[in-house]
C-alpha cells in the first residue's frame, strides 16, 4: 500500500473528454500544493489518456484505465475501491467532474468545512445552474417527488469531499456504483452539506437532459429502494382512505403509486441483471 504523506487525492472519472481534463488539473495544480490525482479513463477510445497525452504539472498521480466502460457512477466506485485497497496516510478525497462545473477554487472551502468540523464528508449543494428553466423547474419536481418518496432532500450530487471514515462508510453500501449521492444518504455517513456554485464548463455541453435525468433519478431511488418501499406502505393507507371518503381523483393517485413502484422494482431488476 503506498503512503501518500497527507496528500488530498483528487478523484476524476473522465470519458473522451482529455481537454477538459488537461483544463482542471492545470488550475488545480497551480492552487494548490500536496496533491494527488487518480484519474478513472472509463474506457475512452478517441481520448485515451496516458502518461503521455496528460500531464500533473507540479503534482503526481496515477492513471486507471478501465477495460469496460462502467458509467459515471461506476467510475467512481472502482477509484474509491482502488484508493482503499492502494493508498494510505491521505488526508481527504474529493470527488469532482472534470468538465468545470466543479470549481476548482471551491477545494479550500470544502476542505475547511471537512478540517473544521467533527464530520467524515461533506457533500456540495448548488448556490446557482446553468441549465435552461425548463431543466431547472423539471429539478425542482424531482426534488419534490423524490422527497415524497424517500423522506430525504436529494440536493447534491458528486462533488463531495470525504476522510478514510468516510470512505469506508460509504464503500460498505452494497450499490454505490449505481448511484453515488443516493449511497451516502443510504449509509448514514455523519455528513454536512456546502452551498457553491456551478462553474462553467470548460467545452462543450452538458450531457445531462431530460431522459438521463429521469434514469439518473431512479437509479438513486433503487439504492434507496428499502426507504421508497417502508413509504410506499405507509402512503398506500392513506391513499386508500382518500379514496372511500374523500375524492375520486385519489384512486388515480393511488393506480399511479401502484404503477410506479411496480415499474421501479422492473427497473432494477434489469439494472442489476445487465
Amino acid at each position: 500500500m503506498k503512503n501518500l504523506s497527507n496528500l488530498t487525492i483528487i478523484l476524476t472519472p473522465v470519458y473522451e473528454d482529455l481537454e477538459s481534463l488537461s483544463i482542471l488539473i492545470n488550475k488545480i495544480d497551480n492552487l494548490y500544493e500536496n496533491i494527488f490525482f487518480i484519474i478513472v479513463d472509463d474506457c475512452s477510445v478517441e481520448n485515451k489518456i496516458t502518461l503521455d497525452t496528460l500531464s500533473f504539472g507540479n503534482s503526481s498521480g496515477e492513471i486507471i484505465n478501465l477495460e469496460k466502460n462502467l458509467g459515471h457512477q461506476g467510475a467512481i466506485c472502482f477509484g474509491l475501491n482502488y484508493i482503499n485497497l492502494n493508498y494510505s496516510n491521505y488526508t481527504n478525497i474529493v470527488i469532482m467532474d472534470s468538465d468545470g462545473e466543479d470549481t476548482p477554487e471551491s477545494i479550500s472551502l470544502l476542505k475547511k468545512e471537512i478540517e473544521s468540523n467533527d464530520i467524515n464528508l461533506v457533500v456540495a449543494t448548488r448556490k446557482t445552474r446553468q441549465n435552461s428553466i425548463s431543466f431547472k423547474s423539471f429539478y425542482y419536481l424531482y426534488k419534490i417527488f423524490f422527497y415524497y418518496l424517500v423522506g430525504y432532500k436529494l440536493d447534491f450530487g458528486n462533488y463531495m469531499i470525504m476522510n478514510r471514515k468516510g470512505l469506508l462508510e460509504l464503500l460498505s453500501v452494497k450499490d454505490l456504483n449505481i448511484h453515488i449521492a443516493g449511497s451516502v444518504i443510504k449509509s448514514e455517513i455523519k455528513y454536512s452539506s456546502l452551498k457553491i456554485d456551478r462553474g462553467q464548463r470548460y467545452k462543450g455541453e452538458s450531457r445531462m437532459n431530460f431522459f438521463s435525468l429521469v434514469l439518473h433519478g431512479l437509479r438513486a431511488l433503487i439504492v434507496l429502494n428499502a426507504l421508497v418501499t417502508r413509504r410506499a406502505f405507509f402512503y398506500i393507507p392513506l391513499l386508500l382512505y382518500g379514496c372511500f371518503f374523500v375524492s375520486n381523483i385519489f384512486i388515480y393517485i393511488l393506480i399511479l403509486h401502484c404503477i410506479f413502484y411496480s415499474f421501479l422494482a422492473l427497473y432494477k431488476n434489469n439494472l442489476k441483471t445487465n
